[in-house]
């Protein structure tokens, strides 16, 4: 029943192998085995010292490939074990939980990288993994606060956290959230206090958790320049994320096509085809399809939560879904002031008839947008949300464009005509 989970490296050799059951579990080394290393060791390592069981893993294979990088001596350290004295350094920072340094039965568990632990002005090290998985594993109530835990060096010489909490805390205010790290940190028997990060900061969207080298080089590289300044907080659309940018021009291209589009399939009608355009698109407040104004994700892209017609008015409007409930959503934020349900019925059959006018559209937005790792649904949800407002329409839905419609009145028969396998 387990599900094994093995560690090896690029050459032809297993370095160790165990039963994954948490971010902390331990493996145990694969010394002697047919495709196993003939011996290990360990050295210190910026903040890691060997002595204490924890440093920089080195391996001897029983056999190898040779590699341009071997005949230069880049990738040799120190001598002993078998190979003519030759070591292979690898990036892996590991802590013995069990047995001793080059034995058999030892076990290890994965700490850190090389390319991880930074120092301070001052000189001090900081162990970016054993303060990053004290992090992770802070209790508060008998629940998990964090999921992933991140440290950088400033520009002004302090340390930042970057951290996603569980989704327990994950409407927790930051305050909140960097007090339980800040008062779990400072008491904790294995982080020294100027590891002790100096603020923490929020992601608040999805993450490609593993391999941690890849989330945290992606994090570097979206959020680094923001870590300057404290008070900027990983909200905002000001942050150098590629995603929000590529977002935000997806977004006013599309409005710009669906306007051109309706302007000349159904002339005469603007009030109304401006309101199917904002509906389509889930404009709200100028943000539109997957983002809010602030650059923040939208549902159900971020937690996965579904829609719920009796939520409050605010809490549907800031979402973009497979099925377009703008259309009665906004209506409603509208009330007598703006184009009813009924009065985007006459635009959108026109654009729901004009066969070049879709092809077109649905070649407006590339189908997903990544950011942080995750590949989000841009152009195939607004593909779907298209497909289901024009299935309506022409259907003659005798509810969806009741003038009196709204989100609630009209969800069974939604999902009857567009997800009619949830229905069946």
């Amino acid at each position: 029943g387990d599900v094994r989970e093995a560690w090896g490296s690029y050459e032809t050799l297993m370095i160790a192998h165990g039963v994954p059951r948490s971010t902390n579990h331990s493996y145990r080394m694969a010394v002697g085995s047919g495709l196993g290393v003939a011996a290990w060791t360990l050295r210190s390592f910026g903040p890691y010292d060997a002595r204490r069981g924890v440093g920089q893993l080195l391996v001897a294979p029983r056999t190898v490939n040779r590699h341009p990088l071997d005949e230069r001596g880049a990738n040799r350290a120190g001598s002993g074990g078998r190979l003519e004295g030759e070591w292979y350094a690898l990036r892996d920072i590991v802590e013995v939980r069990g047995g001793h340094v080059g034995s058999r039965a030892a076990t290890v568990t994965m700490l850190d990288k090389t390319t991880f632990p930074f120092q301070l002005p001052g000189g001090e090290w900081v162990a970016t993994g054993r303060v990053e998985r004290a992090m992770e594993a802070i209790d508060v109530g008998g629940a998990r606060l964090l999921e992933l835990a991140w440290l950088a060096p400033t520009p002004t010489g302090r340390i930042a956290a970057v951290v996603w909490p569980t989704n327990q805390f994950a409407e927790a205010p930051a305050a909140e959230v960097e007090r339980h790290v800040r008062r779990a940190l400072r008491g904790h028997p294995r982080v020294r206090g100027w590891e002790v990060p100096s603020f923490v900061l929020l992601g608040d969207e999805p993450w490609e958790y593993r391999p941690r080298a890849k989330v945290r080089a992606m994090l570097s590289s979206h959020f680094g320049p923001a870590l300057a300044d404290p008070a900027s907080g990983l909200r905002g659309a000001a942050l150098p994320n590629p995603a929000l940018r590529r977002h935000a021009a997806l977004s006013s291209l599309l409005r710009s096509e669906l306007a051109a589009a309706l302007e000349r399939v159904a002339p005469g009608t603007a009030a109304a085809s401006a309101a199917l355009t904002a509906a389509l698109a889930g404009c709200v407040d100028g943000a539109c399809l997957l983002r809010n104004a602030d650059g923040s994700l939208r549902e159900p892209e971020l937690r996965h939560n579904p829609y719920d017609p009796r939520a409050p008015l605010a809490s549907r409007l800031g979402r973009c879904d497979d099925e377009p409930w703008h259309l009665w959503d906004l209506a409603e934020k509208r009330g007598g002031s703006g184009p009813s349900p009924a009065a985007l019925l006459r635009p959108l059959k026109g654009l729901c008839a004009d066969a070049h006018a879709l092809e077109r559209l649905r070649g407006v937005l590339p189908p997903v947008l990544p950011s942080l790792g995750i590949l989000h649904k841009l152009g195939v949800r607004f593909r779907l949300r298209l497909h289901c407002a024009c299935a309506l329409a022409n259907q003659g839905a005798p509810v969806a464009f009741r003038a009196e419609a709204t989100s609630a009145t009209v969800q069974e028969e939604v999902l009857r005509v567009c997800r009619p396998e949830w229905v069946n």
